[in-house]
């Protein structure tokens, strides 16, 4: 005797191809957009790093 259809089982594997496509296509687009922004997406300006100099002596 066949076992009957067991349909909590069927939708759970579906749900995670699903899932699964969903996730693949996301990683492909964040990948692509990646390439196209390029190494720097964000600009620094010169000296940006740098505290501007502070006047300790204050007379």
């Amino acid at each position: 005797m066949a076992f009957k259809p067991n349909y909590n089982q069927a939708r759970a594997d579906r749900d995670r191809v699903k899932a699964q496509k969903k996730l693949a296509k996301q990683q492909k687009r964040d990948d692509d957009a990646a390439k196209r922004k390029g190494p720097s997406d964000e600009p620094q300006s010169p000296g940006a790093d740098e505290a501007p100099p502070t006047d300790t002596n204050n007379s």
